[in-house]
């Protein structure tokens, strides 16, 4: 008589592992369609009552403009709503454009002051983000802050980055979210070279295997404009 013996594999679930990724399935799904109370809930972020209309009215778009005054906390904003997007949304890919380098590092360096508690007007005992971002020896806590060019990446794949304000070096480049920070002050030809970006259809799958009434619809990909008022013509 011959026993065989298979050593289990990380993909292999046990009934308890498949209960805590029940668990962590509903808490995405729930996120996902509610995504303001995902980030004052799990996130520990309390919002204003504007801030909830933009994300609410954001969410679910293809295109989005939030112009809002200056101070009003445009770059905070952008950087939870990143936030929240990137973790319900497995391999996310999200770029963050503006007119200057330091504009857009700026705005990124928002995600690692509230992943790290570091706001002094936010009022915070700890950020579960922090634990979800990819980290080692050489980068303890994960964040990239090469100038003009910023990035993170999370666990389940998704990635926030900041890319250079030269229309010829971002060219071909693809994303699932792209925020033009301060968009009002945009040069047309930096507007033109990354808005295609997003123009793939984020449901377009093939395979041997692909079978349309199995695979959900995705999240579609997203152009957000976000400024303080420009001229007539912007």
């Amino acid at each position: 008589m011959i026993s065989v013996y298979n050593k289990k594999t990380e993909t292999e679930l046990n009934l308890r592992k498949k209960e805590s990724l029940d668990k962590y399935v509903q808490l995405i799904q729930w996120g996902r369609g509610n995504p303001t109370k995902f980030i004052e809930e799990i996130l520990g972020i309390q919002l204003m009552d504007f801030q909830k209309n933009i994300i609410l009215g954001t969410w679910n778009s293809t295109t989005a403009c939030w112009c809002a005054a200056r101070n009003s906390g445009k770059s905070f904003l952008i950087a939870v709503y990143l936030m929240a997007r990137s973790l319900l949304i497995p391999d996310l890919k999200a770029y963050i454009v503006s007119a200057s380098a330091k504009q857009a590092d700026e705005t990124f360096d928002k995600i690692s002051q509230i992943s790290k508690c570091e706001v002094p007007s936010l009022l915070m005992d700890g950020c579960m983000y922090y634990n979800e971002i990819v980290k080692s020896n050489s980068n303890s806590d994960g964040f990239i802050r090469e100038r003009g060019n910023r990035s993170v990446v999370l666990y389940n794949g998704s990635s926030i980055k900041t890319i250079p304000a030269n229309p010829e070096t971002i060219r071909g480049a693809r994303a699932n979210v792209i925020v033009g920070d301060e968009a009002a002050f945009l040069d047309a030809t930096l507007w033109d070279s990354f808005t295609p970006f997003i123009n793939q259809n984020a449901d377009f799958k093939t395979g041997k295997n692909f079978d349309e009434k199995i695979f959900p619809q995705t999240f579609q990909n997203q152009l957000i404009a976000s400024s303080s008022a420009g001229s007539v013509s912007s």
